[in-house]
């Protein structure tokens, strides 16, 4: 089953605060529709928690993407704004706040919070502001797909990965302030990419491809025609293979048990996930392993 949440904070010495990036923390939360949020935010440090009567007050920037589900977000300049998938929002520093999922819904949501000093000229370039803090875009894979990559290498341990962290989350933001930049509707691209995000942002769970499909805006038949023009596969071919190639990186650069990795891209025993890996790659995860870390 995939984790309902994930958070990893940082302590800042006087080394990393004068990183160009610096990470304070990053995460998600799974949210399912009717769920008392302040489960989630009594596990984070009490200086990050709000109540939806008093918000909250950072010194930092947060960045959060929805991934699904609908919701609210709250601030003095910006006022109440509605909150879907594919919603980008910046959480500036000084600025009281709240945000929350609607309970008929719920919500997925990811973050990373970063020192201000580098971010905040980035995104006054792109027109971000305390009060214009938030866009929600047709689809969003390559900000997806950073998140998700920023989480693999979060969760290893050793010199230097703190220092690849920061740098993974300048790409983060660049990919943010790139799409902030873009703006356009892209059409039947457009829904294609949409699908893709799906794909990609929910590896562990799957996806319903005919729920995926109606929310790009197409019918699934006419979803599985497009996306297999424009890709090779069938979006559960194409699923099943991002699982896999995830599987590999896991494989190659991180030292997760076997059954680990198949837990996090979402199958239900090892052998299922060996059978499937060597019918890809040619060879079993372990013997995979062997090879690429010689």
């Amino acid at each position: 089953m995939k984790d309902e949440y994930y958070s990893r904070y940082y302590r800042t010495g006087d080394k990393e605060a004068h990183c160009a990036f610096n990470v304070l923390s990053l995460g998600f939360n799974r949210c399912i529709a009717k769920l008392d949020y302040t489960q989630f935010l009594r596990r984070h440090p009490s200086k990050h928690r709000f109540s939806e009567r008093n918000g909250r007050t950072l010194q930092s920037v947060v960045l959060v993407h929805i991934t699904s589900g609908h919701g609210k977000f709250r601030s003095k300049p910006s006022g109440e704004i509605a909150v879907s998938a594919n919603s980008l929002f910046f959480v500036f520093p000084g600025v009281n706040h709240f945000y929350r999922y609607d309970d008929a819904t719920g919500w997925n949501e990811e973050w990373l919070e970063m020192s201000p000093e580098s971010v905040l000229p980035m995104l006054e370039r792109a027109g971000i502001t305390p009060a214009s803090p938030l866009r929600t875009f047709n689809s969003v894979p390559a900000v997806a797909e950073a998140f998700q990559e920023l989480f693999d290498l979060s969760r290893q341990e050793g010199s230097g990965t703190k220092l690849l962290v920061d740098a993974l989350a300048h790409r983060v933001i660049a990919e943010c302030v790139r799409e902030w930049e873009r703006g356009a509707a892209r059409g039947s691209c457009d829904a294609v990419e949409k699908m893709r995000q799906s794909l990609v942002s929910n590896l562990a769970t799957g996806v319903n491809i005919r729920e995926a499909s109606i929310a790009a805006g197409k019918c699934p038949s006419r979803m599985r025609d497009l996306f297999k023009r424009a890709t090779g596969l069938s979006p559960k071919k194409y699923q099943m293979r991002s699982r896999l190639v995830r599987a590999g990186k896991l494989l190659r650069e991180t030292n997760l048990q076997i059954s680990e990795i198949a837990e996090q891209i979402g199958f239900e025993s090892i052998f299922s996930f060996s059978k499937r890996f060597k019918k890809l790659l040619g060879c079993s995860p372990s013997e995979y392993r062997r090879k690429k870390q010689i």
